[in-house]
């Protein structure tokens, strides 16, 4: 699929979940100035990071979005992109590049990611909505695994 029109990507990426791995705040540190960069790009949307999880919604000519993502797939510490939703649209539902943090250094308020999230949401369909809010609602995901006590079940 080719356009020039306007379109809309959305998808799941993990983050240090290779061979590098990195502290929280390190990710954290580079999330806050790559989401910096996308304001000079023609892309618009929002990245919400949850945990080592990152949902991220773009919308744009065809050709920018698919730039941008292939960016992040290519990032190291990037473990992996699953794809959630890509169409042609009508019109753009974010006027610019904004995102929110699980764990946000800028946050002072206590306010969940959830809350955090509805009024960064205004005015997008239900359906962006839902997954956005399901998504914040998430455990965090731990960037190693969890150590079983022997005699649990997993």
């Amino acid at each position: 699929m080719t356009t020039d029109g306007l379109w809309q990507l959305s998808f799941v990426a993990t983050r240090c979940l290779g061979a590098k791995e990195c502290s929280q705040e390190e990710g954290l540190r580079h999330l806050i100035s790559a989401a910096e960069l996308f304001d000079a790009m023609p892309v618009t949307g929002l990245l919400v990071h949850n945990g080592n999880r990152l949902l991220y919604h773009m919308e744009g000519r065809e050709a920018d979005v698919l730039t941008h993502r292939d960016r992040i797939a290519a990032d190291p510490r990037v473990g992996g992109i699953a794809t959630l939703r890509q169409r042609i649209v009508e019109k753009r539902y974010f006027r610019s590049w904004v995102f929110a943090l699980h764990h946000d250094p800028r946050e002072s308020t206590g306010r969940t990611l959830a809350e955090r999230l509805v009024p960064l949401l205004d005015g997008a369909p239900g359906e962006i909505v839902q997954t956005f809010l399901a998504f914040a609602r998430l455990q965090p995901m731990r960037a190693k695994p969890v150590r079983r006590i022997s005699g649990t079940s997993r």
